[in-house]
């Protein structure tokens, strides 16, 4: 009796750690590098912003060789998963700084995969550039 309870609980156990490691991941991040940007220096980022009941925010990292750039321009467009252009912002990225919210406390207006657009300028030693959506 006793071996087949404590198989029961070793079984119980077992099934409760696959319940939580099924469990959504709670951000999502990407990261590309300059090779992979567009022709025009951007870079297109995919957020699944699906979850109706979340909410979110966006920052950006970048990798850089020299941290003396202090800042630089960036240009962001946001496009929802219809294809409705939400945001077009000149921000100033301050390269001091590894990670920068871009965006917080986001209920997206659709639900699905949004695209983000970064432009920035060729800059010497960028190794890429990188976007974290997080769930709030």
């Amino acid at each position: 009796m006793g071996l087949r309870l404590s198989h029961n609980v070793a079984l119980l156990g077992i099934l409760a750690l696959g319940l939580i490691s099924c469990s959504e991941p709670q951000s999502e991040e990407f990261f590309l590098f300059p090779d992979q940007c567009a022709l025009d220096g951007s870079y297109r980022f995919c957020p699944d912003m699906s979850d109706s009941l979340s909410v979110y925010d966006l920052s950006l990292y970048s990798r850089i060789d020299q941290r003396s750039y202090g800042s630089f321009p960036v240009n962001i467009k946001v496009k929802s998963p219809s294809g409705v252009l939400i945001a077009d912002d000149k921000v100033f990225w301050d390269m001091s700084e590894p990670v920068v919210k871009y965006r917080t406390g986001i209920v997206p207006s659709e639900y699905g995969k949004w695209e983000v657009w970064v432009y920035v300028e060729k800059i010497n030693g960028l190794r890429g550039i990188g976007l974290i959506c997080e769930k709030e």
